[in-house]
């Protein structure tokens, strides 16, 4: 990228520049590339089983985005047989071909990635009317591209650098607006419009080339645009159903990107994501919006418990034993509290901590965990308590669906007990690509390599390993784990809620960034939830968020909020808790249901019958109610 100011007298054809940037392409670090790649990841949906083809595909950068997720089959096509030579590296789908042109069956491919690329296209409407022939129905296109208003701004030229000098790029740009109307009138909807600004990560590149300067002056106006298109299908761009608009907070797409943008929301999924709205917004300036949190491993009975044990326990079992004095204080007082409203305490104990979805370790109660209940418990999965205590174990694990996750608490211990029962349920069959494993303390070298043979999942509650044991699963060994959630376990053991754990988690050493993907994407991925948890991309479910905006990353905020900064939490699409500030800003008919909380000095305004569960709470536990050793009042 040059400025008006750095341009030669001539400028080279894009073929030509291209065959000659070839070889050092990936060599020379560009800040437009790293956005893009910051930005587009995130966005990318699974690719499993379904043809993907990157035009302009270059040295295979993006092509490397979509390996890692391993698609059907995996096409590149580009005009350079330089570029496409150096791309052989990553793919050997490789097409040497005009992308006007396509040399690819009519309904072939089902989704298409064009990277910085739409400058170079001599024929707009050509490639639009290939792609809309090339995909399937209801295939993606992600567009990117130099951001054709910053571009004019100051005066940007595509070029890179050769040992002669600069080398600048033929190329156009192409308003927003001209790309947008061309696609529609080809049949394509708008699902997300994106316009992220140069931010941090990006500064070391151009501190590196001495452009420092540059950096400060381009950071305030976006970089690029990210246009993400449905061939066909209901991402509905008419806005006559949208419930409500969220607008003019930075949301969080990944752990490193966030973009200032508005979501459309209806019904109870997210419909788009910087696309123009009629809909009356709720202004969020200020705030930034996060997926709505995952807990892997809860027990929701157990929410208004108190922490019991003395530590230094070898395995479950002597905890177990040592705490299990159901007529004593305090186990009889808080088990005279009826279990439903317990539960309702639970659920109420995750929703204040940015929990949307979680994963309690006992059996579901379809009435209680129904559309009134706070947050969504997890109900297509199958469970065992844990080799000791559960002696169907492994009949449950045989009766567990192909694709349904097997929960179930292993090598809960320091002993070598808890270390031999990994290699047991092996033996009886009931390690596979299904099981997930809670706390796995136990286990050792050998054992960690079985669990990856396997395939098979983790969830990691180190607060409460500390507290039983003294210690928990290394974090190096938990980050480089494929499969791995994060969960808080129940107030019994843990230190608190789910912000709490992720911030003893980062205490210990753990990285924001995989901190991040372990309460969002990863166990989505480990209990095989199905609507689009732990991300905000339409048009999946409507779960998310919202926390004072610090201009940090998403990732570099989670580690340390806690109860207090959590202002906004929305369910499938509908308010379950808002603060007083946020609650000025919304329609009445969107809060008029909720009730007053007050978590020690926090007033929250939450969707549960606060007043009936106080009350009936107090019968047995007197006037003082706590969770987590907060007073809770209304």
């Amino acid at each position: 990228m040059s400025t008006a100011s750095e341009l030669p007298a001539s400028l080279a054809s894009p073929r030509e520049a291209h065959n000659s940037w070839a070889a050092s392409y990936d060599e020379q670090p560009n800040p437009v590339v790293a956005l893009q790649e910051r930005t587009l990841r995130p966005l990318l949906p699974d690719p499993a089983g379904k043809t993907v083809l990157d035009l302009g595909c270059g040295t295979g950068r993006t092509l490397r985005l979509w390996e890692q997720s391993h698609p059907s089959r995996l096409l590149g096509l580009d005009f350079s047989r330089p570029m496409l030579e150096q791309a052989h590296r990553t793919s050997r789908s490789l097409v040497e071909a005009d992308c006007c042109e396509l040399p690819f069956a009519n309904g072939s491919v089902d989704l298409v990635s064009c990277c910085l690329t739409l400058g170079y296209v001599a024929e707009l409407n050509s490639l639009v009317r290939e792609l809309a022939r090339v995909l399937t129905p209801d295939g993606l296109v992600f567009i990117s591209e130099l951001h054709p208003a910053t571009t004019e701004r100051f005066g940007w030229q595509r070029g890179f650098s050769t040992v002669s000098g600069k080398l600048s790029i033929q190329s156009s740009a192409i308003s927003i607006d001209e790309v947008l109307r061309t696609f529609l009138q080809a049949g394509f909807e708008p699902e997300i419009l994106l316009e992220p600004t140069f931010a941090e990560p990006e500064r070391q590149i151009f501190d590196s080339a001495g452009r420092t300067s540059d950096f400060e002056r381009f950071r305030e106006f976006p970089a690029i645009y990210i246009l993400r298109l449905r061939r066909s299908g209901n991402c509905a761009i008419t806005t006559a159903s949208r419930q409500l608009t969220l607008s003019s907070a930075r949301v969080a797409l990944g752990p490193s990107a966030a973009v200032k943008a508005s979501i459309a929301v209806e019904q109870d999924h997210f419909v788009c994501i910087g696309i123009e709205s009629e809909a009356q917004p709720i202004d969020l300036s200020g705030y930034m919006l996060l997926p709505g949190l995952i807990n892997a491993h809860d027990h929701l009975e157990f929410g208004l418990f108190p922490r019991l044990g003395r530590g230094s326990y070898r395995n479950s079992r002597e905890w177990a034993e040592d705490i299990h004095l159901p007529s004593e204080s305090p186990l009889a007082e808080h088990l005279q509290v009826a279990k439903w409203v317990r539960l309702w305490w639970g659920g109420i104990r995750n929703l204040i901590s940015g929990v949307t979805t979680v994963c309690h370790h006992n059996p579901y109660d379809e009435n209680i965990f129904n559309d009134d209940f706070p947050v969504r418990v997890v109900q297509d999965f199958s469970w065992a308590h844990s080799p000791h205590f559960d002696r169907d174990l492994v009949r449950k694990h045989c009766n567990t669906g192909k694709d349904q996750p097997f929960v179930v608490h292993l090598a809960e211990g320091i002993d070598s007990s808890s270390a031999a029962e990994v290699f047991a349920l092996d033996r009886d069959g009931a390690l596979d690509s299904r099981t997930v494993i809670v706390h796995g303390c136990g286990l050792e070298e050998e054992g960690f390599s079985l669990l990856e043979q396997r395939g098979a999942s983790l969830v990691w509650c180190p607060s409460s390993n500390h507290f039983l044991f003294g210690q928990t699963v290394a974090v190096q060994q938990i980050q480089s784990l494929p499969h791995v959630a994060l969960g808080s376990d129940s107030p019994l053991t843990a230190a608190g809620d789910l912000l709490d754990e992720l911030r003893f988690a980062h205490q210990l050493g753990a990285n924001v960034e995989a901190l991040y993907e372990f309460v969002t994407v990863r166990p989505s991925g480990v209990l095989r939830l199905k609507k689009g948890e732990g991300s905000i991309n339409p048009p999946g479910i409507a779960d998310l968020i919202a926390v004072r905006d610090r201009g940090v990353t998403p990732a570099e905020a989670l580690p340390f909020l806690s109860y207090r900064n959590i202002e906004l939490v929305m369910v499938g699409g509908r308010i379950r808790l808002i603060s007083d500030d946020l609650k000025h800003r919304c329609p009445s008919q969107l809060t008029d249901n909720l009730e007053t909380l007050v978590i020690d000095d926090q007033t929250r305004w939450i969707d549960a019958p606060v007043g009936e569960l106080l009350r009936l709470s107090r019968e047995a536990l007197g006037p003082v109610i706590t969770m987590c050793g907060r007073t809770l009042t209304q």
